[in-house]
């Protein structure tokens, strides 16, 4: 099932990328020294 391996390794991909995402958002939110939550 190659097709399931591909939506794996999506997933996978776009859990880390969002991950990096949202630590780059805290860092920023940080440097602005303001908070939006």
């Amino acid at each position: 099932m190659p097709s399931l391996a591909k939506k794996l390794n999506a997933a996978l991909l776009f859990g880390s990328a969002n991950a990096w995402t949202n630590r780059f958002a805290i860092v920023q939110d940080k440097s602005n020294s303001k908070t939006s939550f």
